[in-house]
């Protein structure tokens, strides 16, 4: 019996041990939407930063219908919904070239010759302007750095500090599944069309309401596993049940 009893005792304590580690990392819960305004409304302050003189603003409130697709063009695994603004630079501002500032990172693509590549706010270590480009250094990366060019560089640098500061607040680092680095955008205007229907009606969709979903529930247990160690009575334990459903 005595041994039974120091083994529930063992499993308890790493439990507990578990679940302090887990509430170390823990970032609290909020909305998309509201880190999306926040950066928004920070980058419109920025949005003159272009060295090109048809350079182009659109957020994702007034961005054409008909331009959504071609963010697709820097990344086959971007998700629309999460797009912020974009500072174009295409050729006609159709929104296949420039900066593009999403949830949880920003994709450079300068130039119909040259790859885009995304970088995650929260993979950024260190920047510093050389000549007129931005050096943009890495954290773990394949890569050491990403050089910017064809916007003032220290104003970009000026932008991005502040971006990264918002981001440490709002946790959206699941949203994405590419990593930092080179992309692969769909050059193909039919495969683009497609990449966009399938994201509006179906896996993309469902995976990120459930995504959600899942870390409000992580939040209620750990909500009643505290009030559980507490000692609190069923009386007290005031827990939203119905958003575990």
């Amino acid at each position: 019996m005595k041994d039974k009893f120091d083994f529930c005792k063992i499993i308890l304590i790493a439990i507990g041990k578990v679940n302090n580690f887990i509430h170390s990392k823990k970032v609290e819960y909020i909305e998309p939407e509201d880190k999306k305004e926040r950066i928004l409304a920070l980058v419109e302050n920025y949005r003159t930063i272009s060295t090109n003189s048809y350079s182009w603003f659109y957020t994702y409130k007034d961005i054409p219908e008909k331009h959504k697709k071609n963010l697709l063009k820097f990344d086959k695994n971007l998700y629309i919904g999460d797009f912020v603004c974009i500072i174009d630079d295409s050729m006609f501002n159709t929104c296949k070239e420039g900066l593009l500032f999403m949830l949880s990172g920003v994709y450079e693509h300068w130039g119909p010759l040259s790859g885009a590549h995304f970088i995650k706010y929260s993979d950024i270590d260190t920047m510093e302007v050389v000549g007129k480009w931005l050096r943009v250094y890495l954290k773990e990366c394949s890569k050491k750095y990403v050089d910017i060019s064809g916007y003032d560089a220290d104003r970009l640098k000026e932008l991005l500090i502040k971006v990264i500061d918002i981001d440490k607040l709002y946790d959206t680092s699941y949203t994405n599944e590419s990593e930092t680095g080179h992309t692969n955008g769909i050059f193909n205007i039919g495969k683009r069309v497609t990449y966009q229907k399938g994201q509006i009606s179906g896996y993309k969709r469902c995976s990120r309401e459930y995504a959600i979903k899942l870390k409000r529930q992580a939040d209620l247990f750990f909500d009643y596993y505290d009030k559980q160690k507490k000692g609190l009575n069923q009386k007290e334990k005031n827990i939203n049940w119905h958003l575990l459903i």
